[in-house]
């Protein structure tokens, strides 16, 4: 607490200093006295300096928005009643829903929640079923447009109103956030979404600027497969495949090459030649040798990854070419024995890389580990050189890629003596793009693509003496430290009903809305996403793919991508803020994510609004490192330096 105080204060100062520097506000010499200034002077004299005292200037006349009525019944109603009250009108109402009972006037009504269930539903494609009316593209088009329209009008309205009670969707760093924390993900699987709007003021988090389009209901609903995918397996255990590559191996055909060259140089050379002309036409054979593989890698020249005999000094360049996948390692089964230490090494130059290529037989989930037994060239420990992971294939002159995998350089601090294993672990799901023809072409196929890919190690290091050298490099995958994986666990929990599928898919979702939802949930919220676990189990191939997609629904929802207040018809001082509600603006305002599950017990028990509880939990969600993420989200849009940092 002692520390986000020290901080905020701070950033406070800093803040007003740069007030200073700003057209219209404080001017400096405010600031200036014969005498130089306490800290708790300067403290005074930038808080009455600071921009957050003054109102924001409104420079427009805000014109409260109207309801479009006339649009509705026009146009939006004749279409919900030929598609959609069959199953959720007067005479049948699935899942508790009546469409046609729902108020149409979003920024006066008490429907809200209901229309946001509505807009998803039909943004998904999951109104109306297959087995009911159809419902025409340009009518659901017409149908989302509205809606959307609709709902930013009223969101704009309660904020403007102050009634408390506005609603917004998630920002794209809370999405993230929220799925890293409810799946267990390590990564930021939401980069090919849309930028947040950022608003006048500033902040990407105004209710005002976030809403959602029919479209961008289907790009979420594919992230959330996506992340879904990405965190649960199914079958038996997977088969790990093994590549160890030593640079003996790799260089055992230049080196004999090289032989064959110096062989035949000196057969041509009279007997009576000198020892010193020898030993010059030696060392002309071996540039011709360098030279065979390829321009740019002659060592003698420009310092190209190289092979080294450190017994003998020769040296070949590393070549490599992605014809016919000439120089693709076969993968095994078991895991090679390590090879002791060799004469034979790679040398990898500042800013230079060198490839290993693996064939067209690497996994698509799971983890690709990656072993280099590797030191520093020099015995100076300064620079200490680091080293980089890359991964690309090259299937013909056009189609390439190649980009970095791994998330840090990695100093490589071991002496030419004492050589150690590096290592990296990195998830195959978050490797893209990857080789399009790997599982439709055969490997060495002539006139096809190549469909092998390779890693490729990188010398990050710009001193030109910070060499680095190793003999061996060992790739596996797929790689489960745990089987089934933690994140599979947490979603496919243990049950007294496994062979169930049924009930052990309603204790799976139930569960799993309860913290996506961040509330408790009904038993007809539940009926209604088993309805579509019923609809989708036939058409996939197993019940996990089934469970993976009624997930995904769930996500999808306004329940989860939506902040919105459970109680809509309080407001002002009388509205009081339910535990649930509590919980989720703990942890949005917190760590810019959904509640937890001791968050979610208290609520579901009536105790976190009690003072005691409320201040327990925020000084343990303070204590939690994923405070840091308020942090750094809110100082970047308050000064505003996120493009700085980027």
């Amino acid at each position: 607490m002692a520390m986000l105080h020290s901080t905020l204060v701070a950033v406070l100062l800093v803040g007003s200093v740069v007030n200073t520097l700003l057209p219209g506000h404080a001017k400096a010499e405010e600031f200036v006295t014969t005498d130089r200034l306490s800290l708790e002077e300067l403290k005074v004299a930038g808080m009455r300096a600071s921009n957050l005292r003054k109102p924001l200037p409104n420079k427009t006349t805000f014109e409260t928005p109207q309801p479009d009525l006339d649009a509705f019944r026009a146009e939006i109603e004749p279409a919900f009643r030929d598609a959609c009250y069959g199953c959720h009108g007067p005479e049948v109402a699935e899942a508790d829903m009546r469409i046609d009972t729902l108020d149409p006037d979003l920024l006066h009504g008490e429907d809200v929640s209901w229309w946001l269930e509505v807009s998803s539903a039909i943004g998904n494609g999951e109104m109306p079923p297959e087995d009911a009316a159809d419902l025409p593209d340009e009518d659901r088009e017409r149908i989302i447009e509205w809606l959307s329209t609709e709902l930013q009008k009223a969101s704009q309205v309660r904020r403007s109103q102050h009634r408390g009670s506005s609603f917004r969707r998630l920002t794209r760093y809370e999405y993230n956030y929220a799925l890293r924390d409810l799946l267990g993900l390590k990564l930021d699987i939401t980069k090919n979404l849309p930028p947040d709007p950022i608003s006048p003021d500033g902040f990407m988090n105004s209710s005002n600027m976030l809403q959602m389009t029919g479209k961008q209901y289907a790009q979420y609903l594919e992230v959330n497969r996506r992340a879904l995918n990405r965190v649960t397996v199914s079958g038996g255990r997977p088969e790990v495949l093994y590549w160890g590559v030593s640079s003996e191996q790799a260089s055992a055909s230049q080196f004999a090459e090289l032989e064959t060259t110096n062989k035949q140089a000196a057969s041509q050379k009279p007997a009576t030649q000198s020892r010193t002309d020898q030993r010059d036409d030696q060392r002309s054979a071996r540039g011709r040798a360098q030279r065979r593989g390829g321009g740019e890698n002659d060592t003698a020249r420009v310092r190209r990854a190289y092979y080294k005999n450190t017994r003998t000094g020769q040296s070949v360049p590393a070549i490599w070419s992605y014809a016919r996948a000439v120089h693709a390692w076969s993968p095994t089964t078991s895991r090679p024995e390590v090879p002791d230490r060799s004469d034979f090494i790679a040398v990898l130059p500042p800013r230079q890389r060198l490839v290993v290529e693996l064939g067209n037989r690497v996994p698509d989930k799971g983890t690709m580990r990656v072993k280099v037994r590797a030191s520093r060239a020099s015995a100076n420990p300064n620079p200490a050189p680091k080293l980089a992971l890359e991964f690309g294939w090259q299937g013909d002159s056009d189609q390439r890629a190649s980009f970095r995998i791994s998330t840090r350089d990695t100093v490589v601090d071991a002496t030419p003596d004492q050589p150690v294993f590096y290592q990296w672990d990195i998830p195959l799901s978050d490797i893209n793009p990857r080789n399009p023809a790997r599982q439709r072409v055969e490997l060495g196929a002539v006139g096809e693509t190549n469909p092998s890919e390779y890693i490729r190690l990188l010398n990050t290091s710009s001193a030109p003496s910070a060499d680095i050298q190793f003999d061996y490099v060992e790739v596996s995958a797929p790689v489960y430290d745990k089987w089934p994986p933690e994140t599979h666990s947490a979603i496919f929990i243990e049950s007294e009903n496994p062979n169930n599928e049924e009930n052990y898919a309603r204790e799976i979702v139930s569960r799993f809305m309860r913290r996506a939802w961040r509330r408790s949930v009904t038993e007809s919220e539940v009926d209604r996403q088993m309805e579509l676990f019923a609809r989708v189990r036939p058409i996939c191939i197993n019940f996990e793919q089934a469970v993976v997609e009624t997930l995904a629904a769930v996500l999808s929802s306004p329940r989860f991508l939506y902040l919105v207040p459970s109680d809509h018809s309080a407001s002002g001082a009388s509205r009081t803020v339910n535990d649930f509600d509590l919980a989720t603006r703990l942890s949005i305002f917190l760590w810019c994510s959904t509640p937890d599950d001791e968050l979610l017990d208290l609520a579901a028990e009536g105790l976190l609004s009690r003072p005691d509880h409320l201040v327990h939990q925020t000084r343990r969600m303070l204590a939690d490192p994923r405070h840091k993420r308020f942090s750094k989200h809110f100082v970047q849009q308050w000064l505003p330096i996120a493009s700085m940092l980027k």
